[in-house]
């Protein structure tokens, strides 16, 4: 799944052109040693009937091309004058919006860490709608760090709201954080890749959005570098398109002083003007949340019926998706394009009390999203799914 690659010459923005060559402050290829480093202890949630997944914006797009990304959160105006830092940033962000895209399986994390060409397994994509309460569990950053002075460096791990309504930038309202000081160097080298996490154990109240974001404070002599990753589709060594997830935001020092700016809207290209490379789609910030989904609730309470995430998702060829009917009931299967065209419509029957397994086969599906729905007793449930 992972390419590596050492980049490159111009910053582009959506709403601004910079014109000075970023040089030294080029992201940096690395590779992945497998370090993991706990802060903290970190438990398996054990509350039940809640939906657990690792919220993971750069699996679930499915990227393929990591970069390392340098920062500090002491940076300044002044630090960002002469050929080749233009680009400083001193924060990075993640926001839960709109989508809970990742995986269900703790293996899925472990593979992306350990593994060059990692086979994600329990990926899935669903609606995050009002009424959700979202507990996040653990707080999970991809960096390299070298501490070369032997003087105190700070990571600051933190969770916020976010702006506009629950889909804008981050804000400065905290919902928690903490503070690890570190004198010593928390990866082999500058090139590898290691998974630090922290436990949090806070629940986001329903319609209220979060933020995670990561900070970094030391010596300018000291330094650490964000994991940051794309898709290239066509392995061709550029990235053309942003992410479908447009969840990632940096703090750019010389943009209004480190103002956020979505990474969607930040490419890199040559010569100015051009489409840009797109790099630091999605950082590897992420979480292990649990949630009460409301379409479960939905299914349980008002009409006794319960799906479980289709698997595996996405899919090439065959897909199981595994159903609890409390009474019984009257089954019909049917699934849409994005469009909302029907494609396929089964009647499945009447059936008993009883958990049952549904295959759905690729068929002639095109590659690309869909929407599977069952319908009980008049009653539409729908979630979504990827066909590779």
């Amino acid at each position: 799944m992972k390419k590596l690659l050492l980049s490159l010459a111009v910053l582009f923005s959506a709403s601004q052109l910079f014109s000075q060559s970023i040089e030294n402050q080029a992201p940096r290829k690395v590779h992945f040693d497998g370090t993991k480093k706990t802060f903290g202890v970190v438990g398996a949630n054990q509350d039940k009937g809640l939906e657990q997944m690792w919220v993971d914006y750069s699996v679930a797009s499915f990227d393929d091309f990591l970069t390392a990304w340098p920062f500090n959160s002491d940076y300044v105006l002044a630090d960002t004058i002469g050929p080749g830092i233009n680009n400083l940033f001193s924060k990075a962000a993640v926001g839960i919006t709109g989508q809970l895209a990742g995986y269900i399986d703790y293996i899925d994390l472990e593979e992306k860490f350990t593994s060059l060409n990692p086979s994600f397994t329990s990926v899935i994509d669903n609606v995050y709608p009002s009424g959700y309460e979202l507990k996040i569990d653990t707080f999970y950053v991809g960096f390299t760090h070298q501490n070369q002075t032997g003087l105190w460096n700070y990571l600051e791990p933190t969770i916020v709201t976010l702006g506009g309504g629950g889909t804008g930038a981050p804000t400065n309202t905290v919902l928690w954080s903490t503070r690890d000081s570190v004198n010593q160097s928390q990866t082999t080298d500058l090139n590898s890749i290691g998974l630090f996490q922290w436990p949090v154990n806070i629940t986001i109240p329903a319609n209220q959005r979060a933020g995670l974001v990561f900070k970094y404070f030391a010596p300018k002599q000291d330094s650490l570098f964000i994991a940051g990753s794309g898709l290239d589709s066509d392995d061709n060594q550029v990235i053309e398109n942003p992410s479908a997830y447009q969840t990632s935001w940096m703090g750019l020092v010389y943009l209004s002083n480190g103002a956020y700016i979505r990474n969607t809207n930040v490419g890199f290209g040559n010569p100015v003007g051009s489409a840009g490379w797109f790099f630091a789609q999605n950082w590897w910030i992420w979480a292990n949340v649990t949630y009460v989904d409301n379409s479960s609730i939905n299914e349980q309470d008002a009409f006794g019926f319960k799906i479980e995430p289709l698997y595996p998702n996405p899919f090439a060829q065959l897909a199981n998706i595994r159903y609890t009917i409390e009474k019984e009931s009257e089954i019909t299967f049917e699934l849409t394009d994005v469009t909302g065209k029907v494609v396929y419509n089964e009647r499945i029957g009447n059936q008993f009390p009883g958990t049952y397994t549904y295959q759905l086969q690729r068929d002639n599906l095109n590659s690309g999203v869909y929407f599977y729905s069952f319908i009980v007793n008049g009653n539409k449930v729908t979630k979504r799914m990827i066909v590779e």
